[in-house]
């Protein structure tokens, strides 16, 4: 059985309160919201950010799987601080959710929702995967998928690319881009490989 995805949860990334601008205060109070896709229902989680104790709280309300009745729901998430390479730092959510009776404490930049949990937690508590980790890993159609994903990332790398050489040398990004080239070639020579031998069975 598939297990759940994270893109199936609800999710809360320290890169998006950075880009709000919310690590730059010492105290805030704001609001997340989602709409549902199917039912167009909004959900609201509202959240405090103080900065100078260093933690993030979440207050909302979720519906109960079993009585259907409406729970309120609050939990604070320590944040940690690292420095950076060149100067500065970075922030972390730390997991604060106990799971069969040990207390997680993992640094992560996102916590979700779901997976039958009632709290936020990172995707380790919520035993959640990635779309590609259940995807078919084996014959033509797992192939036909890595060819798909790695052709979009060549071709996002080349619109976000201005400088594919610098001084006779290969730019970073222009490295990278040869380096899924080669990996393209690799997969397609694979993949009409594979083809020849489905005809022939």
């Amino acid at each position: 059985m598939a297990k759940t995805t994270v893109d199936e949860c609800r999710a809360i990334s320290i890169f998006n309160l950075k880009k709000w601008g919310c690590l730059k205060n010492t105290w805030q109070n704001g609001g997340i919201v989602w709409r549902s896709d199917f039912s167009g229902e909004k959900n609201n989680v509202s959240y405090t950010l103080d900065m100078s104790e260093s933690y993030f709280k979440l207050d909302y309300r979720i519906k109960d799987a079993w009585s259907d009745e409406w729970k309120q729901v609050s939990q604070k998430y320590p944040l940690i601080a690292t420095p950076c390479h060149y100067g500065g730092q970075r922030y972390w959510f730390e997991c604060s959710i106990f799971k069969n009776g040990h207390y997680c404490g993992r640094r992560v930049a996102k916590l979700y929702l779901g997976g039958g949990c009632k709290f936020f937690a990172c995707r380790h508590c919520l035993e959640l995967s990635y779309d590609s980790c259940n995807q078919n890993h084996h014959g033509k159609f797992a192939l036909f998928g890595k060819l798909f994903d790695l052709n979009e990332k060549l071709e996002k790398l080349h619109r976000e690319t201005k400088i594919f050489y610098r001084k006779g040398k290969l730019t970073k990004k222009g490295r990278k881009m040869l380096d899924i080239g080669e990996k393209l070639k690799n997969l397609s020579v694979s993949y009409a490989d594979l083809n020849d031998m489905l005809r022939k069975t």
